[in-house]
């Protein structure tokens, strides 16, 4: 063999060794997506895998189990924060489906069509539901653990007609309002328990500032964004350019805070955020802060 080819044979032997090494119960991870990727395994009684090759979890990519018939109950482990698109959707095979505490977004028709479901725990960290994300399922008991939820269009919708919720009992009004409005003639009962709290506080150290407190980056990963009132003792007041455009996103939910008074010029310019939450205290905001952005925003203030 040519002396040069050895280190070049070496090199590839180690890539495939590194592949190899990425996968655990027959799924792969994307480590610029920041979860797993791709299943093969068998079926049967599935666990994702909380960490895989050394790399912890967050994220299940899209139609990662989609039209699976071989699954028979599927558990998320606490650390996965956000399920993505079209994950378990049409998986005629499943009877059991468990969230973990950590889960703070069901992406769109993510667990769709699973008509041998039938009892579900959606826990408090979730925040975001998706478009038709838990629809035309077999539920017929849904169980909620926190305050009502974001739910896009669909999120709930045609399941059984003797679906029964059980939710917080300091949450009921809402909680029947919001899924009444789905379906007149869903059942929503107390749980007997009151609504679970969960911190949304971000680190300070994620955010950063210019001299003028003028928010100008996001470094952190969390899909569930409370900007801060001030970071290191400055006032944080505005948000700059592009600080939420994110590839790959991360970010689903942005929530500003009262008090500050400006959005920059393309603060949301082509963000995927799925949801901004505004506060009344704003008082500029640029023509191009939500430029080409198709997510929805709430709270936009009287005063504008």
């Amino acid at each position: 063999m040519k002396r040069w080819m050895i280190p070049v044979v070496a090199l590839l032997m180690v890539l495939c060794a590194v592949c190899a090494s990425a996968e655990t119960d027959g799924f792969t991870y994307d480590d610029w997506y920041g979860g797993v990727k791709t299943y093969s395994g068998p079926g049967g009684d599935v666990t994702v895998p909380a960490v895989i090759d050394g790399e912890a979890m967050t994220h299940l990519a899209d139609s990662l189990l989609a039209d699976n018939q071989d699954i028979t109950s599927l558990t998320i482990p606490e650390g996965y924060t956000v399920s993505g698109r079209f994950v378990a959707n049409n998986c005629a095979g499943l009877s059991e489906l468990h969230f973990p505490e950590s889960l703070v977004v069901i992406g769109n028709s993510s667990f769709q069509n699973l008509t041998g479901v039938t009892e579900l725990t959606i826990p408090a960290g979730v925040a975001l539901i998706g478009s038709n994300a838990l629809s035309s399922g077999g539920f017929t008991s849904v169980t909620f653990e926190g305050v009502p939820p974001i739910m896009e269009s669909g999120a709930l919708s045609w399941l059984p007609d003797e679906v029964v919720f059980h939710v917080p009992d300091d949450c009921f009004d809402e909680y029947e309002a919001l899924l009444t409005d789905i379906h007149s003639w869903y059942t929503v009962v107390p749980s007997g328990q009151n609504a679970v709290t969960v911190d949304r506080t971000c680190p300070e150290s994620d955010f950063v500032l210019d001299e003028s407190g003028l928010l100008t980056a996001y470094t952190g990963t969390a899909p569930y964004v409370v900007i801060p009132r001030t970071v290191n003792g400055v006032q944080v007041t505005g948000i700059g350019e592009g600080v939420f455009t994110q590839q790959p996103q991360k970010t689903w939910i942005v929530e500003v805070p009262e008090g500050i008074e400006e959005l920059g010029l393309g603060a949301f310019k082509n963000s995927k955020v799925a949801f901004v939450q505004l506060p009344d205290s704003l008082r500029t905001i640029s023509d191009e802060a939500f430029y080409q952005y198709e997510g929805t925003i709430s709270g936009w203030p009287a005063a504008l």
